[in-house]
């Protein structure tokens, strides 16, 4: 198992030709919100923005486009499909699909799960509402789809995944992401102090960085944008997770060393501090 240092993840995310634009920046999709969970989806899309890529095509529930709209209006934004030919159209010209925060347990929703994991041909990275719905159907992950698959539970989540209690994924952490990611041949992020990144090769890294006061609502959302926009700008799985699991707790570091407070850390501080961080790192 390795820890995770600044010098393992410079020079991973590509510097910027003086010709780039929005094209060449990536393309991301990511399905997130529903009515009470909007700031998910906004935190999500603003974090991916934040890490640098250049689209981004957000679908939510419909009760949710008027309140997410005025916050994410960089974003093309549309409604949750109902039809799944009609959603196989947002697939297109996409280098990375997020699905799962805030994205509640409606119909719709765990159809989006179900119809993503079919037809996507690019990296899924699922998360945080997502998560639970395949908890009750692991077996879609080897009967469907042609792609690389992301999972990034906290430990309750991985405790559904695996039908164990919270308390046993936290004594075995280690042990249980290894044997979820070889079982299943996806990458796994098991987040908590000391996140580990499992891939499918066998590869285990621990972070290095962050700290307590990074337990407070919104920061899984904010990794999951990190990771995303990483991968758009076509930085490989590996490495974009690397990046953004090691970056996210850096900045957390960052932040208690200059306030000197041990609480009080918002998300949003996060993805405020992302494109000054990212410099630092090219």
């Amino acid at each position: 198992m390795k820890k995770i240092r600044k010098r393992d993840v410079q020079g991973l995310l590509p510097k910027r030709s003086k010709s780039a634009h929005k094209g060449t920046s990536g393309h991301a999709l990511i399905i997130a919100g529903s009515p009470g969970k909007v700031g998910a989806a906004v935190m999500a899309v603003q974090s991916a923005f934040r890490s640098g890529v250049g689209l981004v095509t957000l679908l939510t529930h419909p009760k949710s486009l008027k309140v997410i709209a005025p916050q994410v209006k960089e974003a093309f934004l549309e409604s949750f499909p109902t039809q799944e030919n009609n959603y196989q159209k947002y697939l297109k010209d996409k280098k990375v699909i997020a699905i799962g925060p805030g994205v509640g347990f409606s119909k719709e929703a765990k159809n989006l799960v179900k119809w993503t994991l079919k037809h996507a041909h690019v990296p899924v990275l699922m998360d945080a509402d997502a998560l639970t719905i395949i908890a009750q159907k692991k077996r879609s992950l080897t009967t469907f789809g042609m792609t690389q698959v992301i999972l990034t539970p906290h430990p309750g989540e991985m405790a559904r995944l695996i039908r164990k209690t919270t308390a046993y994924v936290q004594s075995h952490r280690l042990e249980v992401a290894q044997k979820f990611s070889k079982k299943y041949g996806v990458y796994l992020v098991l987040k908590g102090a000391g996140t580990i990144i499992a891939t499918p090769s066998g590869k285990t890294y621990i972070n290095s960085t962050g700290n307590p006061a990074m337990a407070t609502a919104g920061m899984g959302d904010v990794l999951t944008g990190m990771i995303t926009s990483f991968i758009a700008q076509s930085v490989n799985i590996e490495g974009a997770i690397i990046l953004a699991v090691y970056l996210h707790g850096l900045l957390a570091d960052q932040w208690v060393a200059k306030t000197k407070a041990t609480r009080g850390l918002m998300a949003s501080d996060i993805i405020h501090a992302l494109p000054h961080a990212l410099e630092d790192i090219l």
